[in-house]
């Protein structure tokens, strides 16, 4: 690379203003300061400099000029850095050599972007878009300057238009494959449109590149409802949120980020005056998403539905906040709406009330259990105590920790004593430190740290444990097959458990899977855990509970959807039998 080309990028390019849309900065004299975004601090020790063009953090000791820290903070090679920081500066530069899966990731840029103007064309211009169209204006009320700014579109229910109009500008069906755009047909192999007969929603990323989509069916019953632009180089869903690009500047003026669940909630939230809400494109929230917002904000609230599905949502996203040393707060959408874009259309003042009595995170836990079982039934009491004493024992704060012993036994009409001792049976009492998932391990998901957790304990623990998963808890075929031979392997027995016969005996069935088995246990969990059989027992028990949550939440969402045809089809009798089984998977998580 031209080195006056490099001097020309710099100077071209303002650090200050660069820096200040990831975090946010305050003057300080000659300088600006704000919290790292590469570690976690509460006191602001990083500096970025105007006038050497340069940033320091003297608590991780992180710095450099732009470059470094656009390799730093979007995860680049320098040649990256390079040409997105020459985009921004409308500098034109050449790289000689430049690796095949560079060219690919521009390639798939430019794919998106037409892709995003022909959905959009398809959509505001055309007669097949006349329907998607209505359903936006007279369903979702979004006006036509709403639509424009979130490039909204619609994908013929046709199975090669899009790979045509593709295909006619020059581009190869390998690389329009790979962009996500489209994909082969099993035995003829022929390509074909991924996105049919769809509203079309454009993930967009800070740069302003289209690197991916979402598309919902228009039809009542068809499954999926949502497909999604797959794992490609430009696209990675856990490292993005839906419409971030637009809200980051209201982000960083109001210190918060609100996080909602669905597109249109996005959508209608930004079309109300609301521009500092994300979503998390319909998936389950990301340590890496989090990681984004903290970089912006200095608070974070959740607003989730009001179902129970939602709820617990929010108590997983919270987890994760707090994980990160985020304040972490939750927003309640005021009854009788049941999300946020229904309170929205309906009372916009009503939303900005819960937002600013936005609730903090064990209030939050209270109020979710007092909602859903009543103080007044004897048998309900048991269940909010039991669900509200291992929140209250992951309170390390003594008196914090305190405060609500003294509320649960206010709330409930029962002693101190009761309830110090169900958190001293789970190891959480006064006097004892309890283990929580306070800092998840990077990349492993929770199904992978249980079996982790179950291969390095003892005997006894693990075989007491493994009965309380079931198969359907694993999303993951490999992994369900592990639970399987785990358990197999280690119930009724006797001698001692070693990994090392285990893996033997696996290998010689499938050789493959025992490798897994052998990466699951060489995860690096802290010894600690291992060192106290409480502790253990405490940890296992959290995950344990934390994966049944989200079985049921993927039962509760199934069993959402059916509800709602029924009582679209007037179908009191079902309508009855599926909110009885919906209540029925609600009360067997307690």
């Amino acid at each position: 690379m031209d080195e006056d080309k490099l001097a020309e990028i710099k100077n071209r390019i303002n650090i200050v203003d660069l820096i200040s849309s990831y975090v946010a900065l305050i003057k300080g004299g000659k300088n600006y300061k704000g919290l790292c975004p590469f570690h976690n601090e509460k006191t602001p020790s990083f500096i970025v400099s105007p006038e050497l063009q340069i940033f320091k953090c003297f608590g991780c000791q992180e710095g450099g000029d732009a470059f470094s820290f656009i390799q730093k903070i979007e995860g680049m090679d320098f040649p990256s850095s390079v040409k997105y920081l020459a985009d921004k500066a409308g500098v034109k530069i050449e790289f000689t050599g430049r690796p095949e899966q560079k060219e690919r990731k521009d390639v798939i840029f430019e794919l998106n972007h037409l892709a995003s103007e022909y959905y959009h064309y398809i959509l505001t211009k055309h007669k097949l878009g006349v329907k998607a169209l209505e359903y936006f204006k007279k369903k979702r009320f979004l006006t036509d300057a709403t639509i424009k700014a979130f490039k909204l579109g619609y994908s013929p229910n046709s199975w090669r238009s899009l790979c045509g109009f593709l295909i006619s500008k020059g581009y190869r069906i390998d690389d329009i494959a790979a962009a996500g755009l489209a994909q082969m047909s099993e035995g003829a192999k022929n390509y074909y449109d991924r996105f049919r007969g769809r509203v079309i929603f454009p993930f967009i990323n800070n740069s302003g590149n289209v690197i991916g989509f979402s598309g919902r069916t228009l039809s009542d019953g068809e499954e999926p409802k949502y497909i999604n632009t797959p794992e490609t180089e430009a696209f990675h869903k856990g490292n993005v949120l839906f419409g971030l690009e637009k809200a980051k500047v209201a982000v960083r003026r109001e210190k918060l980020a609100i996080v909602v669940e669905g597109h249109m909630d996005v959508i209608s939230a930004h079309q109300g005056g609301f521009d500092n809400v994300v979503g998390t494109g319909g998936t389950s929230l990301t340590l890496e998403q989090l990681k984004l917002l903290k970089r912006l904000a200095g608070d974070v609230a959740f607003c989730f539905d009001t179902d129970l599905a939602g709820l617990f949502a929010s108590g997983r996203a919270i987890e994760l906040g707090e994980s990160l040393n985020i304040n972490v707060k939750v927003v309640v959408i005021p009854k009788p709406y049941k999300d946020l874009d229904e309170c929205i259309r309906d009372n916009p003042k009503k939303l900005r009330e819960a937002i600013n009595d936005s609730k903090s995170v064990y209030d939050f836990y209270f109020l979710s259990a007092f909602e859903r079982f009543s103080p007044n039934d004897p048998l309900d009491k048991k269940r909010i105590a039991e669900t509200l004493a291992p929140v209250i024992s992951s309170i390390r704060n003594p008196v914090l920790k305190e405060h609500y012993v003294k509320r649960l036994a206010g709330d409930l009409g029962v002693s101190e004593e009761s309830v110090y001792s169900m958190l001293t049976s789970l190891g959480g009492g006064s006097s004892v430190t309890v283990t929580t998932l306070s800092k998840p391990l990077q990349g492993v998901s929770l199904q992978e740290y249980a079996l982790s957790l179950l291969l390095k304990s003892p005997l006894d623990i693990a075989s007491s444990s493994l009965y309380k998963l079931g198969q359907r808890d694993f999303t993951n075929t490999s992994l369900e097959r592990i639970f399987v031979e785990l358990k197999d392997h280690i119930i009724g027995r006797k001698k001692k458990f070693e990994i090392k016969y285990f893996c033997a005996k696996i290998a010689k069935v499938d050789e493959e899977l025992s490798k897994e088995i052998q990466a699951l246990y060489l995860k690096d969990i802290k010894e600690s855990i291992f060192e106290d059989a409480e502790r253990l027992k405490n940890e296992l028990n959290l995950v344990l509970r934390r994966i049944k949550l989200e079985t049921a939440k993927d039962e509760l969402k199934i069993l959402g959807g059916k509800i709602k045809e029924a009582e679209a089809k007037n179908d009191t009798a079902e309508v009855k039998r599926l909110t009885e089984e919906f209540k029925e998977i609600s009360e067997r998580l307690i």
